[in-house]
């Protein structure tokens, strides 16, 4: 970091009642002196950043709550920071909130995510449009017999609302 400038960052780590718990973390570097300002061919700010949130929470008997929020100031900033383990090799970045109920065989969930293109900083393959998951639902049942019938019924179902997010990223509905 010597050639770089001043790092700082912060993680806490938290429980929250008696089993929720999570992980929320800042990190920044204002003024990367390995970044010149001056070039217009640099498609970020010298100033790098990055914040990650990771929340689990039961919610009563069977329920579940939870987010995985991440979020960087450019698509370089993986490949020279380690703060977001895992992210240095992926082609898409995810965040995502869900929330589930499991009980006497019957599952439900919602699910939102959304996913940051890190594909290289020079525009190469870049995709012009990301899609978007938001919401993905999700129902199933184990199968269980129907009165006196000698057969069983169990489903699973899925459906999944695609939304279109173009290169300026924004949402379009």
């Amino acid at each position: 970091f010597q050639d770089r400038g001043l790092k700082g960052s912060v993680e806490l780590e938290y429980v929250f009642g008696e089993q929720g718990s999570g992980t929320l973390g800042v990190a920044g570097l204002p003024g990367d002196d390995a970044i010149p300002s001056d070039d217009p061919d640099t498609p970020f700010s010298e100033d790098r950043w990055a914040y990650w949130f990771q929340h689990q929470q039961p919610l009563g008997e069977g329920g579940s709550l939870g987010f995985d929020v991440n979020e960087i100031s450019d698509n370089q900033y993986p490949l020279d920071f380690d703060d977001l383990p895992g992210t240095r090799n992926q082609r898409f970045m995810s965040s995502s909130g869900w929330a589930t109920w499991a009980g006497r065989g019957l599952f439900a969930g919602v699910q939102a995510h959304v996913f940051d293109d890190l594909q290289s900083p020079n525009d190469l393959d870049r995709d012009d449009f990301l899609l978007q998951r938001l919401p993905q639902v999700d129902a199933a049942a184990l199968p269980r017999r129907l009165g006196g019938l000698p057969l069983r019924l169990g489903f699973d179902s899925r459906y999944t609302y695609f939304q279109q997010m173009d290169g300026s990223d924004q949402l379009n509905f």
